[in-house]
């Protein structure tokens, strides 16, 4: 899939604009000039500038293609699309049952169907899913302290 570079650079503004509004109401530090948001601050009006530049250069330079999202490739590709769709799929149940089934069991079985799907056998695809899952979780959970939400399985964890 391909996006023309106006929309990414519409995006890129749409991204510093958010950035910089959500860095405006970091805590600000006593006595001191700069706080927290300053660098996030920065960088914003970097992003915005570049995507204003992507923008403007694209409108000059190739006005019908700034706004053009081709989806070559996906066309008689059902399998692509298909994969796609179970990535957008396994992103939405993360988003909205995270917290009531937990990461292990929607990691387990997303994985169980993603290697299912690339045509591996289902022992090996429950083994790797497994092992996976619970590498995934122990790294949030001791090395990075993220704390990813457990579902009923938090009694076990």
């Amino acid at each position: 899939m391909k996006f023309g570079d106006g929309l990414i650079g519409l995006f890129i503004v749409a991204l510093g604009v958010a950035v910089f509004g959500q860095a405006q109401g970091f805590p600000k530090v006593a006595d001191q000039f700069y706080g927290p948001g300053l660098f996030p601050q920065i960088i914003a009006a970097g992003l915005v500038l570049c995507g204003a530049i992507l923008f403007a250069r694209t409108l000059r330079t190739a006005p019908a293609a700034s706004f053009r999202v081709d989806a070559v490739s996906w066309r008689g590709n059902r399998r692509g699309a298909m994969s796609g769709a179970m990535v957008l799929a396994a992103l939405l149940a993360f988003v909205f049952l995270g917290d009531t089934v937990g990461f292990p069991i929607i990691g387990f079985v997303t994985l169980v169907a993603f290697y299912l799907w690339l045509g591996r056998r289902l022992p090996v695809a429950l083994l790797v899913a497994a092992g996976v899952t619970l590498a995934l979780d122990l790294l949030f959970r001791l090395v990075l302290h993220v704390p990813v939400p457990s579902g009923p399985l938090a009694a076990f964890w």
